[in-house]
């Protein structure tokens, strides 16, 4: 190779990385907008949950929560730092950016002679990261904190591949694969992906299976092992977690089919809608279509992709409450998608385009939609004018971001609805808690009473009329404050008092 040669190549590698770059930058723009805006139910009740993780009576301290350790661990950092919300919105755009980035690095490692695939695979990332319709605005929910993690083990599992066998690209796919499912638990299709890759997944078979296997699983349990030593440390049992993330998602499944609302159905059409209209599911096609040409990599990307896809579609639709932002667990296999697109140069443009489209329709769609609950706006400012330092507060049920706002702890370790329904459907923890000393200061209760689907409130109902008294109503919110007299007589309390 003349010199020439090696410095056209050089220049074309320095841009090629620039390009990726570039496309991964693109997330600020589209993201930092909105880091301001209201903290929501989920932000803010992980919040919750990390700010006091500690040994005590519930899995996470004073609360319960259906999630794994790593990411009430990172909500629990953040919820330390002086802006806790726009640090947790910055993380966010910084999950999407490096997201983009190892996408570009897939790319590079599975189609290295397709020059534009790292650049298409990095703006796939963003825009899919980045568009209301997968509700991926601003949240930092688990699905988006995972997605990194996720692209990470593929990467590290493909570099182990494609330039050679040393066990410590496995040990780290197989750490970085625990390491999503221990953000978001649905989010195992890294591991998958690590051990189709790992197991093989070029025609000559790449020999050292079996070492690369055990590399991978070894980093899959030993950081395992660390998490769940440091979590019982902190007073969060593994038995505790394997019911709350694996035992309480079968129980919650349950409880969904056998009572869920029409509310539940609206959402897995709108859900399906956006799959449609945004051109993922044509994406998610494109390794069915005949032709095309096996990579220079060799990996069967058809495999690849077919196993990691299926896997997310479980995890979409096996969540039960159809939220857009489940929609961000599909990313990774998308970005496998589009590489096997290699050599179909007819179909590859118009998917690309029919996204771009369909992300420019969803933003537009979004401005001119209204902004946000303005009655639940206007009770989380009440809430927060009211409350003072030693009160507590319950939100009946669901939406634990009004608490938060407000630095109101809670007494009831359930903060969101779907484990009242699952764990506590009669009220009975509920009604000793409101019959208590310990009843909390404030209630937020939507519409006339604490009852709602899959639950018995009758009970709750009449202890909580004996003890509360409503303060103010923004719409369907009402603000309720618990009574306090010395004669027995229920009197009414105004929001001075």
């Amino acid at each position: 190779m003349t010199r020439g040669t090696t410095s056209n190549a050089t220049a074309a590698r320095i841009s090629l990385v620039a390009l990726v770059a570039l496309a991964a930058l693109a997330a600020l723009p589209l993201r930092l907008p909105f880091a301001l805006r209201p903290v929501s139910a989920d932000e803010g009740g992980f919040l919750m949950v990390g700010a006091q993780w500690h040994p005590g009576p519930s899995l996470y301290g004073a609360y319960w929560v259906d999630r794994p350790p790593l990411l009430i661990a990172v909500f629990g950092i953040v919820a330390h730092l002086p802006d806790p919300v726009l640090a947790l919105r910055l993380v966010g755009v910084a999950a999407v950016v490096v997201a983009a980035l190892l996408a570009g690095r897939v790319a590079r490692l599975l189609v290295p002679d397709a020059a534009w695939a790292p650049v298409a695979a990095a703006g796939l990332v963003v825009v899919l990261t980045s568009t209301p319709a997968f509700g991926a605005l601003a949240e930092g929910d688990g699905e988006l904190l995972a997605l990194p993690l996720v692209l990470a083990a593929i990467a590290l599992a493909a570099h182990g591949l494609l330039e050679g066998s040393a066990p410590g690209w496995w040990l780290a796919a197989g750490a970085a694969a625990m390491a999503a499912a221990l953000v978001k638990q649905s989010m195992l299709d890294g591991g998958l992906a690590v051990l189709v890759l790992a197991l093989g997944a070029v025609p000559s078979g790449a020999p050292g299976r079996r070492r690369r296997v055990a590399a991978a699983g070894l980093g899959a349990v030993g950081l395992l092992a660390v998490v769940l030593a440091v979590s019982a440390w902190r007073g969060t049992s593994p038995t505790g977690l394997w019911d709350a993330v694996v035992t309480f998602r079968m129980e919650a499944g349950r409880v969904i089919a056998a009572g869920a609302p029409s509310s539940n159905t609206d959402r897995a059409h709108a859900l399906l809608r956006s799959v449609v209209l945004s051109g993922a599911v044509a994406l998610a096609l494109l390794p069915l279509l005949p032709g095309g040409r096996r990579p220079a990599s060799g990996v069967r990307l058809r495999l690849l992709a077919g196993v990691v896809l299926a896997w997310e579609a479980v995890g979409v639709v096996g969540g039960g409450s159809y939220w857009l932002h489940y929609l961000i667990g599909l990313v990774p296999g998308l970005v496998l998608a589009l590489l096997t697109a290699v050599g179909r140069r007819r179909a590859l443009p118009l998917v690309g385009a029919w996204i771009a489209i369909a992300a420019t329709l969803a933003w537009v769609g979004f401005w001119r939609s209204a902004p946000g609950d303005a009655d639940e706006l206007r009770m989380r400012r009440e809430l927060a004018a009211v409350s003072t330092p030693g009160q507590t507060g319950l939100v009946a049920f669901g939406d634990p971001a009004l608490l938060w706002e407000a630095r109101l702890p809670c007494p009831y370790p359930l903060l969101w609805s779907l484990p009242v329904r699952v764990r506590d459907p009669r009220l009975t923890a509920l009604d000793r808690l409101l019959a208590s000393p310990r009843r909390p200061t404030w209630v937020v209760v939507s519409g006339e009473g604490l009852g709602t689907w899959g639950v018995d409130a009758v009970r709750a109902q009449a202890t909580f009329d004996r003890h509360y008294r409503e303060v103010e109503r923004f719409g369907e919110l009402g603000l309720y404050r618990a009574a306090r007299s010395g004669s027995g007589q229920v009197r009414r309390p105004t929001l001075g008092s």
